[in-house]
Formats: structure tokens, sequence, C-alpha cells
């Protein structure tokens, strides 16, 4: 595997050379350039706007934004340098220039730091499996005249040798695997690893690798413990098949690269080493947008009682998910993350339905402000935290809109709400999948056939949310179908990637004949980490509008109605924030529309 030069965003600047089995990749050098001081006013009018240049070699060049107006700029920016064999005797130089708009940038004065300097130390003292830091204030220099002139430039360096970069990988990718957050990898989670890494390993391979590498034999691999084994195997001559099927080729080289690439805010925690494991494998397709700060992991939805916007933040498990199956596009990875998911899934719901799982309770109300006196039964009669996720509410908390008349529908759910008058307009402002169509929705030629040229609701619910869902509509029950499918996330992010998540998800779809708005269907959509899609009627069963229907165990899910061509006229309000495309957050009961004219 060739190594070129790359960069990314501004502040994390990485220069990488080219690579070969002769001259390989012996250092990571993560360089900060932090501040400087007394740097001279070389403008005409006497300002100074500092910024530096990096030269590392012929060919490496970079450089930190200017400061404008200051004799003492302060940046806080990060480069990041991998060095060669050749290059270990090399200097890093830093060059500070006064920008100048309108002619040349003036020469402030130079530095240099001496890479030997780590290199030797390192082999003085033995392999490091921890980074060796520098902290410099350095005098700056100008040709003819007096040392230190230029000001003062302070850096921090840091290296990183072959020990501490493959630890840092594999360490990563354990901790991106850790599921369950303890810390250690079980034998399920190995497998679910390898699996999503789309490696042909058998379980029995898989298994002989978990063995050895559980040194104290307790069934499960601590981080330490799976990184020496990965490391330990890289490095062998003898190689390890499992490993090899999983690494390109070029392992050693592609190990610096991915870690060099990882520009997550807490580095080395796996996420861009991960991405480009599958890049190199070619797993994905065309690059989707990938968030990279918190505030990526949030979503504006419209408060439908206040009218304000609000931050809606996305746990913790659904970034997993999101990171393993979005931040690409691709078909064949996403059904093996499906295998990881699917774990996930399972392990959770046990998880849950644990009586210790009542322990959760409490911090989960307190998390999302839960007003508890709307809860019908009393948290001590919860015996797990799977039957506080689908508690019943008291019926005066959700008041039904005009519950008499027939000719108004209702929310099925409390949720995020979509509202569109068509299918096409759905596709054409919210989902993105590439297959959403009704028949792959329906699977059913009859059905399709009936609500063609139908409108759709979306109802995501959050996990916060009340998780039982209700008939929008008075009618009564048709017989229900249940089809098993995927285990993907219905967050927005992953519903406006190319992946068909509607389609392809788990799924139960049922009918309410209704009087007034004709056949309605109701589409009750699985997703991440819910464990169960639970119907409280049954086919015949006749139901008033916000009469229950079922519930979801714990996770977030969506509920999907389809109404056929012209049955009804949606409230202004949701349509129009449908169109910006904004969501709706509404709760179970209130009015989403009239019978149409």
């Amino acid at each position: 595997m060739k190594i070129k030069k790359t960069t990314s965003k501004k502040d994390n600047v990485i220069a990488v050379p080219t690579a070969s089995s002769t001259d390989p990749v012996v250092g990571l050098f993560s360089i900060k350039v932090m501040s400087a001081t007394n740097i001279p006013k070389l403008d005409l009018i006497g300002h100074a706007d500092p910024f530096v240049k990096i030269r590392f070699g012929k060919d490496i060049k970079m450089k930190t934004s200017v400061k404008k107006s200051t004799a003492t700029p302060t940046w806080n920016e990060n480069f990041k340098l991998l060095v060669l064999r050749s290059q270990q005797r090399y200097n890093i130089s830093f060059e500070v220039f006064d920008w100048d708009p309108t002619s040349r940038n003036d020469l402030a004065g130079t530095a240099k730091v001496d890479l030997a300097t780590f290199f030797d130390e390192e082999i003085a003292s033995g392999p490091s499996l921890t980074p060796i830091s520098k902290d410099f204030h350095l005098p700056l220099d100008h040709p003819g005249k007096a040392p230190g002139w230029g000001g003062q430039l302070h850096i921090t360096v840091q290296y990183k040798g072959r020990q501490v970069v493959e630890r840092e990988f594999w360490r990563g990718f354990a901790q991106h695997f850790d599921f369950d957050n303890s810390g250690t990898i079980s034998g399920p989670e190995l497998i679910a690893m390898v699996q999503a890494l789309g490696s042909p390993a058998t379980d029995a391979e898989i298994l002989t690798l978990f063995t050895r590498a559980d040194t104290n034999g307790d069934q499960s691999l601590s981080y330490e413990e799976f990184t020496n084994a990965m490391t330990s195997d890289l490095n062998s001559a003898v190689k390890n098949p499992i490993l090899e099927k999983i690494l390109p080729e070029d392992a050693v080289n592609f190990i610096w690269w991915a870690v060099a690439h990882d520009t997550h805010k807490n580095e080395g925690d796996g996420q861009s080493a991960i991405g480009a494991l599958m890049l190199e494998r070619g797993f994905y397709g065309r690059v989707e947008h990938r968030p990279q700060d918190d505030q990526a992991w949030k979503i504006v939805v419209c408060d439908r009682e206040t009218g304000r916007l609000d931050d809606e933040l996305i746990p913790d498990y659904i970034r997993v998910s999101l990171r393993l199956m979005y931040s690409y596009d691709s078909g064949f990875f996403a059904s093996k993350i499906n295998k990881v998911l699917k774990h996930l899934t399972e392990q959770q719901g046990r998880k849950f339905t644990n009586p210790r799982s009542k322990e959760e309770i409490q911090p989960f109300i307190k998390n999302y402000n839960l007003p508890i006196n709307e809860i019908l039964l009393p948290l001590d009669q919860f015996e797990n935290f799977n039957e506080f996720f689908y508690r019943k509410l008291k019926p005066e908390a959700r008041p039904i809109y005009n519950p008499h008349q027939g000719d108004s529908a209702v929310s099925p759910a409390d949720c995020r709400m979509h509202v569109f008058p068509t299918i096409t307009a759905a596709t054409q402002m919210w989902i993105k999948g590439k297959n959403f169509n009704l028949k792959n929705l329906l699977q059913d030629s009859h059905l399709e056939k009936k609500y063609e040229g139908g409108s759709l609701v979306i109802a995501r619910l959050a996990p916060q949310d009340y998780h039982r869902y209700h008939s929008p509509v008075t009618g009564r029950i048709s017989k229900p179908v249940e089809h098993s499918g995927a285990y993907y996330t219905v967050n927005p992010i992953a519903i406006r990637t190319r992946l068909d998540v509607y389609t392809e998800n788990r799924r139960t779809i049922l009918e309410i004949q209704s009087e007034e708005f004709g056949d309605v269907c109701f589409i009750a959509v699985g997703a991440t980490m819910v464990g169960s899609i639970v119907l409280t009627v049954k086919e015949g069963d006749v139901v008033q509008k916000g009469d229950e229907i079922g519930y979801f165990a714990f996770g977030g899910s969506t509920c999907l109605v389809l109404y056929q061509k012209g049955k009804i006229q949606y409230d202004e309000d949701l349509l129009n924030n449908s169109n910006k495309p904004l969501e709706t957050l509404v709760k179970m009961g209130v009015s989403i529309g009239k019978v149409a004219a």
C-alpha cells in the first residue's frame, strides 16, 4: 500500500509520505503549534499578523492560520507527520512570517526540532509502550539579526513508535466493539467484531483466538489481553489467519496510516481507524456525512406545544449503530453490520429484563426529566427496566382530540412526526433509501395497489418517549402480518442515507378499516435495541380513535401510517414543518388531520 500526502480539516493537517518495504514508516509525530511571544511588527503600518510554516524534507509543507494584529498570537493548531526510516535524522523547520496582503510575507524568524532526539531516547530506553512528549519554547532566529530577534515559539511534539501505534489501533477496536462498556470483549463481541469487518473467519477460528488471548481464563478479554494477542500475531513469523483475513496485505503501513488519520475528539478511540479499514477493504461506496463532534450528534425538532426548536441528543447505542452503518454507503457492509446490531439488541434485551435492571429506572427518569406523575403504576411495581420502558400512562395524561368524532385523525404515539401528502414527496424531502417504495415496504401487491398515490405519516419514537402506540382512527383491525428483517436505527441521520431502513427492518403491518377514512395501513417498525414489537389487539377487534394497539420494548422505533389517496387533509403546521424538512414533536392523541373534503 502506498501512502501519500493528504490533509484533513484545517485544524488537523496530516502529512503522509510514500512508504515502501525498504523505507517503512517508523514514527508518528503529533505537533501542536501553541503560541508565540514578542513577534516583531513588520508591516508598514506597524502591525504583526503572524502565521507559522512547517517544513519537513523536500515536499511536506504545512501552515497555521493567520492571527491578525498581535505580537502574542495563540494558535493551538494540530499537525501530524509520519516519518520514514530514511528521515529519522531530519529536522522539522518552523518559520514564523508576518502576513502581508499586498506584498511578500516578511520572515520574523526560524527554529528547528531535531527528530533524532526522540529516536535516540527510544533507543536508549528501549521500545516504549507510551508516547514520548516534549515541550519546546524555541527562540526564533533571523539571518543577520541577534539570536532570538524574531521572538519565541511555543510548540509541543509527541512521538509514537511502532508498538505504541499498533497498540493504540487495536485498543481502539476493542473500545469500539465493547457494546456494554464493560471494559472487556466477550466471545460474542469478538465474533461480532470479526463478522462486522467482513472476515470469512469461522467461529471455530475466532474461538481459538479468543481462548489463546484469554490468558487469565475468565471467559472475557480485557483490552490489554486483546491488544497483546493482536500485536503479537501481527509481528509474528507465524501469521494469524484471522488477522490476515481482516487487514490489508501491507498491514503495518496501513495501521500507521489509519492511526494518523484518527481525527476524532478522543484520539485513539478507533473511529477513524475502523472507517479507514473499511475503505481499504472495499466495503464502502460513496462517502456520506460523518458526524465529527457533539453538535453533529444532535437533531433539531419543533415542539408543537411551544413552537420552540429543541436539540435532541442521540443516545450512545444509536451512535454505535450510526458510526458502523451510515458513515459510508454500502449494502454489503450493512448486511454484515446487521449481525452486530442483532447481537447488540438481543444482549440489551436480556440485560433490561433482568430484575437488577430496575436500578436503571431512576437515572433514566432523571436523565430525560420524565414526568412521573403521568405514569399509571408506582415505580416500585416495575419488575425490570423493560416493564418501565413500555409503561402505561394515566388516561388523563394523553387526552384524545374529539374522541367521539370519527372525521379527525390523531397522532398514534408520542413522537417526532413528519406528514407527506404523497410517497413521492416523502422521498424527495426526507426518505433517501434507494429502494424505498410501497412494493418493498408492504410486500403485498394488493396493498401496494390500494395505497398507490396515498399519503404517509412517519412517527419516530425516541428512547425517552412513551412507547405504546395507538390507533389514529376508529375502525376494525385486520389480520396482522409480521415481516422479519434488520435492526437498523430509525434515526433521521440514517433515514437520510441511501440505506433502506423502513423496507429492510422487521415490522408488523395491519389495516384499520375506518368508515370515515377508508382502509388505513398501520406499520410498526422495529429498530436498533427494540427487543420486540408487541400487539395488544387481534384481528376483528374494533378500536376507537386513541385506543392502544401495541408497544415496543427498549429502543427507538417508528410507526408509519398510510392513508389512501385523497382521504386525509393534514394539519397545516405539520405540513409546513415537514416541507422544511423539520420533525414536529407531538403527543399521542393530538390532531394530525381530518377527512379530506
